[in-house]
């Protein structure tokens, strides 16, 4: 249910990308210039996964989006060299303010 509330909210911002289409991997998200994004319920379920290992060796960067977690953080964290946590709120807040409501 989150990642299909991703899928819209990527669209409603502009953003293009492509789900599931690698050859071996299976990131949620593939954007230009070899980006991957993944769609988490919260910043902790990443660490209990092993999505990062999995995938920052073969992306450019691994972006993952979570909705529970640090929502106020502003900036992006950093994990990693090519890794960062953003919470889904800060795309909300590229919304217009009628759709942030939604």
């Amino acid at each position: 249910m989150f990642e299909k509330l991703v899928d819209e909210l990527l669209i409603d911002i502009g953003v293009v990308y492509e789900k599931y289409e690698h050859e071996r991997w299976n990131p949620d998200y593939i954007l230009h210039n070899n980006v991957w994004m993944d769609a988490k319920l919260s910043q902790w379920t990443v660490f209990e996964s092993n999505t990062i290992e999995r995938y920052k060796e073969h992306c450019r960067m691994l972006t993952i989006v979570y909705m529970r977690g640090r929502r106020g953080e502003i900036s992006d964290i950093i994990i990693d060299k090519n890794v960062r946590l953003i919470s889904v709120y800060k795309f909300i807040k590229q919304l217009p303010k009628y759709k942030q409501k939604k």
